[in-house]
């Protein structure tokens, strides 16, 4: 008996995208219970260590760009730090933006981030992309100040802030690297 194509196992791709949409299906089903259940969003400021509270992360541009610039109440510098299915990962989205928008690392920037050294975050719509996975970890025990990494640039490479102003992912040990995460406004 000889065995039809639709018997035989999905190769493959065909796995991949059947993963891809069981994880949007999962993932949209956590947002209902929480947006129906939980009912409060907290935001965040995100400041260095360097820099302190009077400059935040803030989205500057129709093109996604992202800058530390000087801390006013703005939606643009508010940002929610939401679960993902994938265990100790988190998308950063920006208020004003909701859950359309998510913080995503890219090998090479929009055009006004042209000369930043390494790969650049950047605001794009959310979609199931690695790049939009961060992983937000203690400096060090006991520390007060985090460690952001992304999915795409792996465990090494850390956000940090290219000439005082433009975030990065860089590896090593910067002062830069260390971010205050402040609870900024609760809905």
């Amino acid at each position: 008996m000889s065995s039809s194509p639709s018997d035989s196992p999905p190769s493959p791709p065909q796995l991949c995208w059947l993963s891809n949409f069981m994880c949007c299906v999962v993932s949209t089903a956590l947002y209902y219970v929480e947006f129906f259940l939980g009912g409060s969003r907290v935001c965040y400021r995100l400041a260095t260590k360097v820099n302190g509270p009077d400059y935040n992360l803030a989205l500057v541009s129709r093109t996604g760009r992202l800058q530390l610039v000087p801390t006013e109440d703005s939606p643009l510098q508010y940002w929610q730090i939401s679960p993902t299915i994938f265990p100790k990962m988190y998308r950063l989205q920006v208020e004003c933006g909701g859950r359309a928008y998510s913080v995503e690392v890219r090998l090479q920037g929009p055009e006004d981030t042209a000369g930043i050294p390494g790969p650049v975050p950047i605001l794009t719509q959310s979609r199931y992309l690695r790049s939009q996975f961060w992983r937000i970890q203690k400096d060090h025990p006991g520390s007060t100040t985090f460690r952001l990494t992304n999915g795409l640039t792996g465990p090494n490479m850390f956000l940090d802030i290219y000439q005082l102003q433009d975030p990065v992912m860089i590896d090593g040990d910067n002062p830069t690297m260390q971010w205050a995460l402040t609870m900024g406004k609760m809905d």
